[in-house]
């Protein structure tokens, strides 16, 4: 649809990306891919997202126990209260359908955070893989001046560094898994 830089479809185990727009989105949509291919190695199906299943409270699985520290930084600021990161997302979603502040967008945007934190740690940067997520505002969306898309400050460094500890335990545990 119009505006749509990129999309993950979980049952083809597809990422598409716009041809003229989508640079800068691809690691967003692995977030999203990377999460489908959690929810299937962790026994919810093909068509499902971990995230989801975490967000609703599921911990049957290794894999969703982790997640659920990287979702609790997501929505929980250090004095357990909702975090800014949530706050945001919900007020982008105005009284319309949820999107920004779904579990699934969630995780993309923060799993986006960690590939460029990293590779700003290591000194570089790479606008076809990861473009919007330096804690810009995402450009054309008039109320860019009142929320921001992405974790801040010391949320996001605790959202990253729980991405980071996540991700170090949970490939080995996914990879195992999926061949």
């Amino acid at each position: 649809g119009p505006g749509v830089l990129g999309h993950f479809e979980p049952k083809a185990f597809v990422v598409h990306m716009d041809g003229w727009s989508g640079a800068g989105v691809l690691a967003h949509e692995f977030g999203h891919a990377l999460d489908s291919a959690m929810a299937q190695a962790a026994g919810l199906g093909e068509a499902a997202f971990l995230s989801e299943g975490v967000a609703a409270g599921w911990r049957e699985d290794a894999l969703a126990r982790m997640l659920a520290e990287v979702y609790e930084a997501c929505i929980k600021d250090r004095d357990g209260l909702p975090s800014s990161f949530l706050q945001d997302s919900r007020k982008l979603d105005g009284y319309g359908r949820a999107y920004w502040a779904t579990p699934v967008e969630m995780f993309a945007r923060a799993f986006e955070c960690w590939v460029h934190d990293a590779l700003k740690g290591r000194g570089r940067r790479n606008d076809f893989l990861v473009a919007r997520a330096a804690g810009e505002n995402v450009t054309g969306l008039e109320f860019r001046a009142l929320s921001s898309v992405y974790p801040k400050g010391e949320e996001r460094r605790a959202v990253v560094w729980k991405m980071d500890r996540f991700l170090k335990v949970a490939m080995p545990l996914l990879q195992g898994r999926l061949e």
